[in-house]
């Protein structure tokens, strides 16, 4: 037997275990992530101000797309 042949002696001939069907996926989860351009670059006494108002941005922006719900829902309501 060759050695390319005798590798592929050890390699599974299938699939066993828990992958062998299908299984519901978990719920869908989205995150977002906002980097404003050059905030490191601004005063920090402005990093707070800045800091604040782009939940109420993503809150205005969700409801004009008629998203409520996701706002209404989100996991983590916290900032950093």
């Amino acid at each position: 037997m060759s050695e390319h042949t005798d590798h592929m002696s050890q390699l599974p001939q299938g699939i066993t275990g828990s992958y062998t069907r299908s299984r519901p996926l978990p719920p869908y989860r989205g995150i977002l992530a906002v980097d404003a351009k050059d905030f490191t670059g601004r005063p920090a006494i402005e990093h707070e101000a800045i800091s604040r108002v782009v939940p109420d941005l993503l809150r205005t922006a969700l409801v004009r797309a008629e998203l409520l719900e996701l706002w209404e829902n989100r996991a983590f309501p916290a900032t950093t």
